[in-house]
């Protein structure tokens, strides 16, 4: 079975076993995004594209808009999602250490859980969900083919 999601967007394949978790961090981090000005199209002012929206579904990246380090994923159900780009737990960064599960992001550092909405679990062996720390969501559209996120402008 192929690793969860690669940094570059390999598909996910919902749970995951040890050896595929071996594969993913086995997995050089890949993508990195800086946008320096803002493309043509969008939802207008106080928005800026992050990514295109070729990002596959199970796919995630890293972005950087001004100084805010940021994680780009999109859902199995095709649903992009940004939040900023470090685990409360440890501080790993989730474009490098994540990986897809269905429709939530990983931390592959200690397995945390992060819901679109930025709501941190953690999934003991007998499948009990404690809440943990959540990570800051940042609105994101998809339009014009990018993903674009608000910046208050």
């Amino acid at each position: 079975m192929p690793c969860l999601t690669a940094l570059s967007g390999t598909p996910a394949c919902g749970s995951f076993c040890s050896e595929e978790l071996s594969e993913c961090l086995a997995q050089p981090s890949q993508s990195r995004v800086t946008w320096t000005s803002e493309p043509v199209g969008g939802p207008g002012e106080g928005w800026v594209r992050i990514c295109d929206s070729s990002l596959p579904a199970g796919g995630i990246i890293g972005a950087t808009v001004g100084d805010e380090d940021l994680v780009v994923w999109r859902s199995m159900a095709g649903i992009p999602c940004v939040a900023e780009a470090r685990c409360p737990h440890q501080w790993s960064h989730l474009a490098g250490e994540g990986a897809v599960d269905g429709e939530e992001l990983v931390c592959l550092t200690h397995l945390w859980r992060f819901t679109a909405d930025g709501q941190g679990w953690k999934e003991n062996v007998n499948g009990r969900r404690d809440r943990k720390g959540d990570l800051v969501v940042t609105p994101c559209v998809e339009q014009d083919g990018g993903i674009w996120v608000q910046t208050g402008g």
